[in-house]
C-alpha cells in the first residue's frame, strides 16, 4: 500500500487485517520520523512498512521511534520484524506485557502529556484496553487516537464491533478530549462507524467525541429498561439495529459494573 498525506509531515499506510484495514502513520518531526503502531505480522513489515518508509525516502537515522497505541495484535504484532530491521528504535509502550515480550528491546513507558518526538506528545486514551494512548501533535493541531475512539464499530467487517472493555475510564478519556484545546484534525486506527478515520475541525470532532458515547449509553438504557434480561439477551437487543456493527456481551458485563 502506498503511503498517503494526510498532513504536513503526517503519512498514513493501510495495512490489511483479515476483513479491515489498521493504519499505521508516519509522522515527521523536527528530532526525527516516529511510527505510529506496527501493523499485525512480519509479513506487514517487509511487504508494506518498509516499502512505504523507502518510498518516502526515510533512512534508518531519521526513524527515531514507534509507538504502540496499544498491545493488540492487529496494532503491535509486527513489532518484531520492525526490530529486526531497526534494532536502534525506541519502543513507546503502556503495556506490561509488550514491555515482557521484548524485553531485549528499547522500550519505554510514558505519562500522560509526555513529549515523545519533536512536537509529539502522548495522551493516554484508556478505555478500548488499560493501555490504550493517543499522540497529540502540537504544531499541525492534530490527534492521532489509534482504538480509543469506538463509536459504533468498524466499517466493512462482520467481525469487530465496538469493543469498550472498561467504559468508567473511557468516559473519563473522552471528557479529557472534550476539554483538550487545539486539535482541528483527528486520525483513528480504522474507519469507525458511522464517520470513517478522518475528522476536521472542532465541531466535527466534538460530534465523533459525543457519538463515542451513543453505544455505552444506549445499552446502559437497554439495561435499566430490561432488568430480568442476562448480558447476552441485552446485548442481542443492542445487536438487533441492523444498520451498524455489533458488540459482545463483555460490553454489557462491564457497563454493569459502572
Amino acid at each position: 500500500m502506498q503511503p498517503k498525506q494526510e498532513l504536513d509531515g503526517i503519512f498514513s499506510i493501510p495495512v490489511p487485517y483479515k476483513d479491515i484495514f489498521t493504519t499505521v502513520y508516519v509522522i515527521r518531526t523536527e528530532e526525527g520520523v516516529l511510527l505510529f503502531d506496527a501493523a499485525s505480522y512480519d509479513s506487514d513489515v517487509s511487504d508494506v512498512l518498509l516499502p512505504a518508509l523507502e518510498a518516502l525516502s526515510i533512512s534508518p537515522e531519521e526513524l527515531r521511534g514507534v509507538f504502540i497505541s496499544h498491545n493488540h495484535t492487529d496494532h503491535a504484532g509486527g513489532l518484531a520484524a520492525l526490530l529486526a530491521a531497526f534494532p536502534a528504535l525506541t519502543v513507546y509502550s503502556r503495556s506490561e506485557k509488550l514491555r515482557e515480550k521484548h524485553r531485549d528491546a528499547n522500550v519505554r513507558s510514558f505519562s500522560d502529556g509526555e513529549r515523545i518526538l519533536g512536537d509529539l506528545y502522548a495522551i493516554t486514551l484508556p478505555g478500548h484496553t488499560p493501555d490504550s494512548a493517543g499522540v497529540l501533535c502540537r504544531r499541525r493541531a492534530c490527534l492521532i487516537s489509534g482504538d480509543s475512539l469506538q463509536l459504533h464499530g468498524i466499517f466493512g467487517s462482520g467481525l469487530w464491533g465496538a469493543n469498550v472493555r472498561f467504559p468508567a475510564a473511557h468516559l473519563e478519556a473522552l471528557e479529557k478530549l472534550r476539554q483538550t484545546e487545539g486539535v482541528e484534525h483527528l486520525y483513528t486506527a480504522h474507519h469507525y462507524e458511522p464517520y470513517g478515520r478522518c475528522h476536521h475541525g472542532r465541531e466535527a470532532i466534538l460530534r465523533v467525541i459525543e457519538a463515542c458515547r451513543e453505544p455505552l449509553l444506549e445499552v446502559r438504557e437497554l439495561i435499566e429498561a430490561h432488568p430480568a434480561l442476562d448480558d447476552a439477551a441485552i446485548a442481542a437487543l443492542y445487536n438487533a439495529k441492523a444498520h451498524r456493527p455489533t458488540l459482545g456481551p463483555h460490553v454489557v458485563t462491564a457497563l454493569r459494573e459502572l
